[in-house]
């Protein structure tokens, strides 16, 4: 380092108990639907995911309850072979889950679901 320039001052460490992981997951294919309500028809077409997680420990209880969140959710558009109907589906789920770690192995977890209230897809008729 140069003579006169100052060493650069970093923050301080975060404590074992604040660190937090994310992970996404983004997905993509294809969807086959088979739907019989008045007659046998398969729908194809573009499928979209994604997967949320975010895992942290907290500072209650000396750092031995862990909080986790995972958000799922997918999309799709699909069309029947004969091209006059089409169908969108989707849906998404949000999961909450405490863990107090009681040692040598063993966990009690609190777990919290949502769905969303349009969990299944509409048909779209075209004329």
């Amino acid at each position: 380092m140069a003579p006169g320039h100052a060493k650069p001052k970093m923050p301080p460490p975060l404590p074992e108990n604040r660190y937090t992981t994310h992970a996404t997951l983004f997905g993509a294919g294809r969807t086959s639907l088979y739907e019989t309500y008045l007659s046998p028809s398969t729908y194809t077409g573009p499928h979209l995911n994604i997967l949320h997680e975010t895992l942290r420990k907290t500072h209650w209880l000396d750092g031995r309850i862990t909080t986790q969140s995972i958000l799922d959710g997918f999309f799709c558009y699909t069309s029947n072979r004969a091209g006059n109907s089409d169908e969108l589906g989707g849906q998404d789920k949000l999961f909450h889950r405490l863990a107090l770690q009681l040692g040598r192995g063993r966990t009690v977890a609190i777990d919290g679901r949502r769905r969303s209230p349009c969990r299944t897809g509409g048909d779209l008729q075209q004329p």
